[in-house]
């Protein structure tokens, strides 16, 4: 036991001490392994050092540019929004102005327009007016002329009935002195007078010239009462002419009282209306265009 204490014993001290030197110089190598690597830490926390100083730096330069703009933004922000006022203002004063000149433009137009519908305007009222007045002028002229032919015509007339009134005067004088004293002479005058009272062809050159003259008298009381005759048409011109019955009855050669019966004919043919005298419904037929209602 003894021998292989002694025979094993430099085995363990050997392995011992090689354990032991090996411990020694794995030590060592970590702790050279540990320098390094905090060396190489060291090296690193420099470098980050150096690149954290020189982004504080630059970050801090930047922070230094940014708030020195700031501050340069904030020292002349008034500037900055003078300008941008100044800007916005000639935007806006530009667009007014283009405003005013189309509503300037937009007035201009309409004040034309206006000035010009005005003038049209008067014009055609001028020339209504203008027509209106000359249609008056030529009623007032035409009523005149009318006027003055009725006075022609009744001038006329009367005297025609005057010189048949004398010539019927004179027949009754020369019938007398007929009966008197037989005169061959004396008789044949006579009977040349009857003639020429008896005779119609001075009444119908008469009631050819006033048939003439209210041709449209005439015409419009045809229309309206076909059924009058010829004598009834010359006795409501008669009467319209302002004749009276015994006026009427020496100019138709007729007695005063058929006069009356003609003229109450006429009023029976015509549905006559005593609201208004007959004369008065005759006046209501111009000689020019204008139609009465039928009575």
């Amino acid at each position: 036991m003894y021998k292989i204490k002694k025979v094993i014993l430099p085995f363990i001290l050997f392995f011992s001490f090689s354990n032991v030197k090996a411990y020694q110089s794995k030590r060592f190598s970590f702790i050279t392994n540990i320098s390094i690597f905090h060396t190489i830490h060291t090296l690193n926390l420099s470098k980050t050092h150096k690149v954290y100083d020189n982004t504080s730096i630059f970050n801090f330069k930047l922070i230094r540019k940014n708030k020195s703009i700031m501050n340069f933004m904030l020292a002349n922000k008034e500037i900055f929004f003078s300008e941008e006022n100044n800007s916005l203002d000639l935007r806006i004063l530009k667009v007014r102005q283009k405003f005013r000149l189309l509503l300037i433009v937009f007035i201009v137009v309409c004040s034309l327009l206006t000035s010009l519908l005005i003038i049209i305007i008067s014009k055609l009222r001028s020339n209504k007016t203008q027509i209106k007045n000359l249609e008056i002028k030529e009623k007032v002229t035409l009523q005149n002329h009318i006027k003055q032919k009725e006075e022609e015509i009744l001038a006329t007339v009367i005297a025609v009935s005057a010189q048949q009134e004398e010539l019927i005067e004179t027949l009754k004088v020369i019938e007398n002195l007929k009966d008197e004293k037989y005169n061959q002479s004396l008789h044949e005058v006579y009977n040349k007078l009857k003639n020429i009272i008896q005779s119609s062809s001075n009444l119908n050159l008469i009631f050819q010239k006033l048939e003439s003259q209210y041709t449209y008298f005439s015409t419009s009381i045809k229309n309206i009462h076909p059924n009058l005759t010829k004598n009834d048409i010359r006795n409501c011109i008669l009467l319209r002419l302002g004749f009276s019955l015994k006026d009427s009855a020496e100019l138709l050669n007729v007695s005063v009282h058929a006069i009356k019966i003609a003229r109450q004919r006429i009023k029976k043919k015509i549905n006559y209306n005593d609201n208004i005298s007959l004369k008065e419904y005759l006046d209501t037929f111009q000689n020019y265009q204008s139609f009465p209602n039928k009575i």
